[in-house]
């Protein structure tokens, strides 16, 4: 079906109506999966109180609120095979002026996002053209990544390359009693982390856990469908789970940008114990960030996640004896 535009977005203790330009769509619920500058979130205004929810019917016709900042710029790009950068080659470059990070893919196709710092006077979100783009490139055209290669090799086989204003933050509510947020909509976190699409995968296997749930609650109460309370109860649940964590995860990808663009204070000391971590040591962070990932419950692993979890939990018990050594000494 091709998209269309979204009108209003209205809510009565059965169901959710959504209006586009094209018919009107009724459901039990409706999933703002709709980027950073998500439509849904008018509906699920941060600005107002949660008792302000309690209404049986409400239109998305508020003007968009939320905690998104920008305070940095990123120009992503995306690059044909360059002589002196292998397939599974990743580099980054730490500069005030500007920071990288990239990485080759299959048949060396290079995969890279250069970070530089917003102007602190900037009072709307710019919209950056081409020769932008161009010009963030020359700067550090001369920098180079790996020794047989500089980053103006890699942008010259440039296939395509845009600069935006990069927008981070958590939106303080994710939901009403039939609208909710994921990925973008609700939490959107800067590229440098590399985690923004594990958030959004994330999120939605604890939503759909906390939905299936919620089907179960209505099938043993012999229901024919979620209840406006059990759906608000598992929509809770969700947030309470994944706001946390959301917080969190700005605020880590915040600090690598910083640490890319070699910010003086924490991120400048930071950055020195990044640059040249063992095998060892690189996985051990790695899994930090992966030991408490959601699964989507009554789904069968599959032969990779079954490797994971392994290499995971041998981790973590690896992580266990060091620290009873420190302890023992």
């Amino acid at each position: 079906m091709a998209p269309c535009l979204v009108t209003s977005v209205e809510e009565n203790e059965d169901e959710v109506i959504v209006r586009t330009a094209r018919g009107s769509y009724r459901a039990d619920l409706v999933v703002g999966a709709d980027g950073v500058n998500s439509m849904l979130r008018r509906l699920v205004d941060a600005s107002k109180p949660v008792a302000e929810y309690e209404q049986t019917s409400k239109e998305s016709k508020c003007q968009l609120k939320t905690d998104m900042s920008s305070p940095f710029t990123c120009t992503y790009g995306m690059s044909s095979a360059t002589p002196g950068i292998l397939p599974g080659d990743h580099f980054g470059t730490h500069r005030p002026n500007g920071g990288v990070l990239a990485f080759a893919g299959k048949a060396g196709t290079i995969f890279w996002f250069l970070f530089e710092n917003q102007d602190p006077n900037t009072q709307q979100l710019p919209r950056y053209s081409a020769a932008d783009a161009d010009k963030a490139c020359q700067l550090l055209a001369d920098i180079r990544v790996m020794p047989e290669a500089t980053f103006g090799d890699v942008d010259k086989n440039a296939i395509f390359k845009f600069k935006i204003p990069l927008q981070e933050g958590v939106a303080p509510i994710w939901h009403t009693h039939r609208s909710v947020l994921v990925g973008d909509a609700a939490c959107k976190i800067s590229p440098a982390s590399g985690m923004g699409a594990c958030q959004a995968i994330e999120m939605c296997a604890v939503l759909m856990d906390e939905l299936v749930r919620a089907r179960r609650g209505a099938f043993s109460r012999r229901e024919g469908r979620i209840s406006r309370q059990l759906m608000r109860s598992a929509l809770e649940r969700y947030h309470e789970i994944r706001r946390p964590v959301a917080v969190s995860m700005v605020a880590k990808a915040h600090l690598i940008t910083q640490i890319c663009l070699s910010t003086s204070g924490m991120p400048t000391a930071f950055g020195k114990q990044m640059r040249q971590p063992s095998e060892e040591s690189f996985f051990s962070r790695a899994v930090e960030n992966w030991k408490d990932s959601p699964i989507v419950e009554d789904l069968e692993l599959t032969p990779r996640g079954r490797l994971c979890s392994e290499a995971i939990a041998k981790e973590m018990t690896q992580a266990v004896r060091e620290r009873t050594k420190v302890q023992t000494k």
